[in-house]
């Protein structure tokens, strides 16, 4: 019986061990995902700043 009791920890412990590994991965692909979102949106509006100065100085340079 103190064998099994053993053994049944020790299955409980890698089991919860898995899940914890399972879940890190599953954060680090989130986070993964939420960095690249930020930069492209941030690229984004880096662009439409810039189109946005030319047009504004070819509207100024025009008068």
């Amino acid at each position: 019986m103190f064998l099994d009791g053993e053994l049944r920890k020790l299955e409980a412990e890698k089991r919860r061990l898995a899940l914890r590994g399972d879940i890190n991965r599953r954060l680090l692909g989130l986070e993964w995902g939420l960095a690249g979102a930020s930069l492209r949106r941030g690229f984004s509006d880096l662009t439409a700043g810039m189109r946005l100065a030319r047009r504004l100085l070819s509207f100024l340079g025009g008068r």
